[in-house]
């Protein structure tokens, strides 16, 4: 499960099991997965491509493991642009509406929330 599906995480892993009958403790999965190299997304990520390009022959971009989820935007430096978004968090007795306004520097990837 964890190649053919590897990007959920620990606990879905676990309960996807409990689901399918197996008994399993949510902090028996991250054990069973770092006993065979596959504790980190990427990792198993690497590990699908690898069967699938064994077994198909399509390769495809190596994953690097300190792969950052996808994160393409680029700077040059420190300032030079900035990532925004907005969440919805619902209405506060009193105030009205309220939001919360993230920013996130694509050169050093620090998050602030003004």
């Amino acid at each position: 499960m964890a190649v053919t599906q590897p990007t959920l995480g620990a606990r879905a892993y676990a309960d996807r099991l409990g689901d399918a009958g197996f008994a399993l403790s949510k902090t028996t999965v991250p054990k069973i997965l770092g006993e065979h190299g596959l504790s980190r997304r990427s990792q198993r990520v690497a590990r699908a491509a690898a069967i699938t390009a064994a077994t198909t022959g399509l390769t495809t971009e190596t994953v690097a493991d300190d792969w950052l989820g996808g994160f393409c935007h680029v700077a040059t430096g420190p300032g030079h642009l900035v990532a925004l978004d907005s969440f919805y968090l619902g209405n506060l007795k009193g105030v009205g509406k309220l939001c919360q306004l993230s920013a996130v520097g694509t050169f050093t990837r620090w998050p602030w929330w003004p």
